[in-house]
C-alpha cells in the first residue's frame, strides 16, 4: 500500500478525487481519506449515509479522527493506494507524515494560506524532539504572476523548518475553465475531466506516472481510460 498525502488549507478535493480517479483508471483500488474540516469530497456525492462510500470507482473515508485511527482498523485494509486530503493541524504525525510515500503541500499564494500551511507543517514537526529533514513537494493552485510574492519567498516562509523543496513546484494557473467544470461535477455528482486545462492535465497526468512508475505512453492509455469512465 502507497500513501499518498496532500496537506494544505485549501479546498484541494478537485484535483485529489481526480488524481483518485485516474489511479483507478490505471488499475489500482484507492481509497480517498478524507480528512478536511469540512469534507469537502461529500459535495460530489449524491448523499453520504456512511462514512464509507464508492465513488467513480474508489472509496471515499470521512475521517474524523486520525490517519492512526485509519490505519489502525479495518477500513484501510486491501488498497493499493490511500489517499489523504487533509487541512487538519492534527491528523497526521511527523512519523506518518516522513513514512508517506509522497507528500504534497498544495497552496495559493494568499497569505492567510500561506500562514495557515505553515501552521500546520510546525504542528507536524513539533510532534517529535529532533526532526530530520524531509521531501515535500508543492503544487501552487490559481498561481499568478507576481513581481514578489514567488517561490523563493515561500521557501524563506519556511525556512525554519527542514524542508527540502523541488527546483520548481507544480503551478495551475487560474482557469474559469478549471473551475467551472468543478461546479459542474459537485452540481452533477459526477467527475468529468473531458475539459480541463492543459496545466490542469499535465499536472494529474505527472503525478499519476510518477506514483505508479509506468512510462507516458501507458499514462495516455490510463487518461483516454479515466475519460471514458462514468
Amino acid at each position: 500500500m502507497k500513501h499518498l498525502l496532500f496537506l494544505g488549507s485549501v479546498d484541494k478535493s478537485d484535483f485529489v478525487m481526480y488524481l483518485c480517479k485516474m489511479l483507478t483508471a490505471a488499475g489500482s483500488k484507492v481509497l480517498l481519506n478524507d480528512a478536511t474540516k469540512n469534507h469537502w469530497s461529500t459535495f460530489y456525492l449524491s448523499s453520504m449515509d456512511n462514512d464509507l462510500m464508492e465513488f467513480e470507482g474508489f472509496d471515499v473515508y470521512r475521517n474524523e479522527k486520525s490517519f492512526a485511527h485509519l490505519v489502525s482498523g479495518q477500513v484501510a485494509t486491501g488498497y493499493d493506494f490511500i489517499v489523504t486530503d487533509t487541512d487538519r493541524e492534527d491528523h497526521v504525525t511527523f512519523e506518518q507524515f516522513r513514512l508517506a510515500d509522497k507528500r504534497f503541500l498544495v497552496t495559493t499564494y494568499e497569505r492567510s494560506v500561506l500562514m495557515m500551511n505553515q501552521q500546520i507543517i510546525k504542528r507536524i514537526y513539533s510532534t517529535v524532539e529532533k526532526p530530520n529533514q524531509l521531501e515535500v513537494e508543492r503544487i501552487i493552485l490559481s498561481a499568478v504572476e507576481s513581481n514578489s510574492i514567488d517561490e523563493e519567498y515561500m521557501n524563506l516562509l519556511f525556512e525554519d523548518i527542514l524542508i527540502i523543496w523541488p527546483d520548481e513546484s507544480i503551478e495551475i494557473p487560474v482557469d474559469e475553465v478549471d473551475h467551472a467544470i468543478k461546479v459542474e461535477n459537485q452540481h452533477n455528482h459526477r467527475l468529468l475531466l473531458k475539459r480541463l486545462s492543459r496545466r490542469y492535465r499535465s499536472a494529474l497526468t505527472g503525478i499519476c506516472q510518477e506514483v505508479t512508475e509506468t512510462d507516458r505512453r501507458t499514462m495516455k492509455t490510463v487518461w483516454k481510460t479515466a475519460l471514458r469512465r462514468a
